[in-house]
């Protein structure tokens, strides 16, 4: 019976997963990265979807880079609550499997946390830094917070088109 219970838990830590921050180590899907791929392989990254305790979408957020800024818009969507449109919870985790191939959306089903989808590229400068803030801030949370860290390189190791965003949302041409 014991065993029973803790085996959910076992799938939601990956053994690389620092000590008090849950974290979902996923990519996307063949599905998702073809779909990126017929775009033309352009990506707005990092991106970072914030889902409340209901699966409601509260923060989608491009760009955020720059040191000190992604986790006080996280505090800030997660207090006032207010939900905004864009991709469903369900929609975002059917694009995301585990290392391992395994989707991820059965693995969260019922799941009543904060989950914060983090998406990174390895060649993504900003993404390092978005990413180690949201694992620090999801550390200091208690279990509140699941951080569901998704890696969208979609040519696996090909040349991107890179595409580069100011903190407005404009684009920035590469000269």
């Amino acid at each position: 019976m014991r065993t029973l219970f803790l085996l959910p838990l076992l799938l939601l830590a990956p053994a690389a997963a620092p000590a008090g921050s849950p974290t979902l180590d996923t990519r996307w899907t063949e599905a998702a990265r073809a779909a990126v791929v017929r775009s033309g392989g352009q990506i707005r990254l990092p991106e970072v979807r914030v889902y409340d305790g209901r699966g409601r979408l509260l923060l989608r957020n491009f760009g955020g880079g720059k040191p000190g800024a992604i986790v006080p818009q996280v505090a800030a969507a997660l207090r006032g609550g207010k939900t905004i449109a864009g991709p469903s919870l369900t929609e975002s985790l059917r694009a995301l499997e585990t290392r391992d191939g395994r989707a991820a959306l059965p693995q969260l089903r019922g799941d009543r946390r904060i989950i914060v989808i983090d998406y990174w590229a390895t060649w993504c400068v900003g993404c390092k830094v978005v990413s180690r803030e949201l694992a620090e801030w999801s550390a200091k949370q208690g279990g509140k917070v699941l951080l569901v860290r998704a890696e969208t390189d979609p040519m696996q190791g090909k040349p991107v088109q890179h595409r580069y965003f100011d903190k407005d949302g404009k684009e920035i041409k590469a000269s």
